[in-house]
């Protein structure tokens, strides 16, 4: 068996977050231009892939680090509920889209959604990054490393940035 490093987690997700952040980045330039269709793309790519980058942490790497609670706990609790707010904002941006597509005037609330959107989100991945992946390279064995890497892969682990590998 080939055992896997806790560095080739955090390096999965950092590339992953990379991919992110140049996303969000993309979406705020559109929503200054108020350019909808590229919004639009950008909250797809957002909803499909920050969610399934949210699954493996929160169904993988965090009940990982929970098992020892005095360790871990308390910043994976506030990292899901990050991530619920991202989802929440991020279907609101989607609903802002949406009503403007259908003609409604919405472009402060939407532009106000966007900048809101991205702001968490770049806050959140600089934690994780900083303060979440550190963590995890202290804290999980090869052995364990091995295991959370199987599961993410399950969940298609380094999908959206094999390229970037």
């Amino acid at each position: 068996m080939v055992l896997t490093l806790p560095r080739e987690i955090t390096g999965g997700l950092a590339r992953e977050h990379r991919a992110l952040l140049e996303e969000i980045e993309r979406c705020e330039q559109a929503a200054h231009q108020g350019d909808l269709r590229r919004i639009l793309q950008a909250v797809r790519f957002l909803s499909h892939n920050a969610r399934q980058h949210q699954r493996k942490e929160e169904e993988v790497l965090f009940p990982a680090l929970e098992r020892d609670p005095a360790l871990a706990a308390g910043a994976t609790r506030s990292l899901r509920a990050e991530h619920e707010e991202e989802r929440r904002l991020i279907e609101l941006v989607q609903d802002a889209v949406d009503a403007a597509v259908g003609g409604q005037s919405v472009g402060g609330p939407l532009r106000a959604g966007v900048q809101r959107l991205t702001a968490l989100m770049r806050d959140h991945i600089r934690r994780e990054d900083t303060l979440l992946f550190p963590l995890v390279e202290r804290t999980l064995s090869p052995r364990e490393a091995t295991r959370v890497r199987a599961a993410m892969d399950a969940i298609g682990y380094f999908a959206a940035c094999e390229a970037q590998a």
